[in-house]
């Protein structure tokens, strides 16, 4: 079962049998901007024309959240930076939530329930209901991680995304995985390594969106003084 980037990222953070979010949503929300902007480009439908998103392909994707993104960036009349579409995927992060959750439960993989927090308030819980299509993608970048197999552009778009919202240690469940992600995805994702890999394009836009999305994050999560 194929997923895009924003379900594995949504997976990735989300406790399989509480069905609860393992990051707040300063995490979560930034990572999901930032996951949209890099399946787009991975699919050729954007790409960063003197730091500009630029439209380059239709919303066919057949990805409900992708199609909609390419159709707002299609809609706004003046050409807006990444750190402008992070921002903006971010202020719309719940809507996008929603809809992921809906197209996992579609799948089979994800079951909504009914909670209770302190007894009373009521809200859902979204636990695994099919485990297999998020345990391939952890196999995936575990192997990554361990030099046991070549990574994919989607996969280091996945690992960028999961160090620069601090879901490494989620990621990586065993200890001896965990102790040499942080060294291994930062040469990974190091731009001498990155351009082994991915296209030129596609290398300009992940560096584009990681430096935003990291910026969000660390705009969020500094305290005020």
């Amino acid at each position: 079962m194929k997923l895009n980037l924003i379900e594995q990222f949504l997976l990735i953070a989300l406790d399989d049998d509480k069905g609860r979010f393992v990051t707040d949503t300063t995490y979560l929300y930034n990572g999901f901007a930032g996951a949209i902007l890099m399946d787009l480009a991975i699919l050729g439908k954007i790409e960063l024309k003197k730091k500009i998103v630029t439209i380059t392909g239709k919303p066919d994707t057949e990805e409900p959240i992708l199609d909609q993104s390419i159709q707002a960036i299609q809609n706004l009349k003046d050409e807006k930076t990444v750190g402008f579409w992070i921002g903006t995927f971010n202020a719309n992060a719940k809507n996008i939530k929603k809809i992921v959750l809906q197209e996992l439960i579609d799948k089979g993989i994800l079951r909504r329930e009914k909670g209770k927090i302190l007894w009373v308030i009521p809200y859902f819980k979204y636990p695994t209901d099919n485990p297999v299509p998020e345990n391939k993608v952890r196999a995936q970048i575990q192997d990554i991680i361990m030099g046991q197999t070549e990574p994919e552009p989607r996969d280091l778009m996945l690992l960028s995304l999961i160090e620069v919202c601090e879901l490494t240690e989620e990621a990586f469940r065993s200890k001896e995985v965990f102790r040499k992600a942080t060294k291994r995805i930062a040469a990974l994702t190091k731009p001498t390594s990155l351009s082994n890999v991915l296209d030129p394009e596609i290398q300009k836009m992940h560096a584009a969106v990681i430096a935003a999305t990291r910026s969000a994050v660390t705009a969020s999560t500094t305290p005020m003084v």
